[in-house]
């Protein structure tokens, strides 16, 4: 039962906010797991270990340069 908590605890993500990850979801409350999920003018809330920020996507990768794909 113990080590159930303990991996439980692992998982939980306040733990990985804690250690400096953040979540970042659309508007609609989706996780983003990619940029193409984003279009310019997309808001996003990013969830940190101290609160959120609200911030808005102003340029969109462009598929001919692999070193676009981060926003």
């Amino acid at each position: 039962m113990q080590l159930h908590a303990v991996r439980t605890d692992a998982l939980d993500p306040s733990r990985a906010l804690a250690r400096g990850w953040s979540i970042t979801r659309t508007s609609d409350g989706r996780v983003v797991r990619d940029v193409d999920q984003l279009s310019p003018g997309d808001e996003m809330i990013t969830q940190l270990a101290t609160g959120s920020v609200r911030s808005r996507v102003t340029v969109a990768p462009d598929d001919d340069s692999p070193s676009d794909r981060q926003l």
